[in-house]
C-alpha cells in the first residue's frame, strides 16, 4: 500500500500538519478538512463549470441527465430523492434541461397521475462530452497519484460522503422533531 506523503511548499519545507486532536487541543486552522474539502470542491467545480459552458450546461444540471443515463424515465421527485436533493433544485434544473431540448416531461403511460423525466436524443448524444468533461476534472484533480493511491482517495471520500449525508439526515431529521415538539406546546 501506498502511503500519501504531505505536500511540499514552494520553498520545500513540509506543510505543518497536526498530528491529531481537534481545534481545541491545536490543530493548525491553516491545515484542516473542511478547508481541503472546500478547496477540491471550488477547483473540480470552476474545472467543470468551464467544461460544460460550450455545451451550454451549468454544474446544478449535469447529475440530472448521469442520473437518467442511469434510468431513464423517472419521475422528478425519484430524481430528486437518487440525487439527494431537494424539489425545488430539481425543478429548476429540469426546466433547464427542457428548454435546452435535453429532456422531455410526459405523463407516465402506466399511470396517468405520474409525469416523467426521460432523455431526448440531444440528451443520449451529450452522454460522451459529459463523460469525458467530468474524467477531465478527475484527471486535473488527481494526476500525478499511482492507481493505488487514486483507488484509496476514492473509497475514502465516497465513505465520508456518506458519513455526510447520514449526519446531515439526521440533523434535519432532529430539527424536525424539535419543530414538531414546540408545536405541540403551543
Amino acid at each position: 500500500m501506498t502511503v500519501l506523503a504531505p505536500p511540499r511548499e514552494a520553498d520545500g519545507a513540509r506543510t505543518r500538519h497536526a498530528e491529531a486532536g481537534s481545534f481545541a487541543t491545536g490543530q493548525d486552522f491553516a491545515d484542516n478538512i473542511p478547508k481541503h474539502i472546500s478547496v477540491m470542491s471550488r477547483f473540480v467545480t470552476g474545472h467543470v463549470a468551464r467544461q460544460l459552458a460550450p455545451l451550454g450546461l451549468g454544474v446544478g444540471q449535469y447529475p440530472y441527465l448521469f442520473a437518467l443515463y442511469d434510468r431513464d424515465g423517472r419521475s422528478q421527485q425519484e430524481l430528486s430523492d437518487d440525487l439527494l436533493v431537494d424539489k425545488s433544485s430539481t425543478a429548476s434544473a429540469v426546466e433547464k434541461l427542457e428548454s435546452a431540448g435535453l429532456i422531455v416531461r410526459s405523463v407516465d403511460p402506466a399511470d396517468r397521475r405520474r409525469r416523467v423525466v426521460s432523455l431526448t436524443e440531444a440528451g443520449l448524444r451529450l452522454r460522451p462530452e459529459l463523460a469525458e468533461s467530468l474524467e477531465s476534472a478527475s484527471e486535473a484533480l488527481l494526476g500525478d497519484l499511482e492507481p493505488a493511491e487514486r483507488a484509496i482517495f476514492h473509497d475514502l471520500i465516497r465513505r465520508v460522503a456518506m458519513r455526510a449525508l447520514i449526519a446531515e439526515e439526521s440533523e434535519i431529521h432532529a430539527k424536525t422533531t424539535t419543530n414538531n415538539l414546540k408545536g405541540e406546546t403551543s
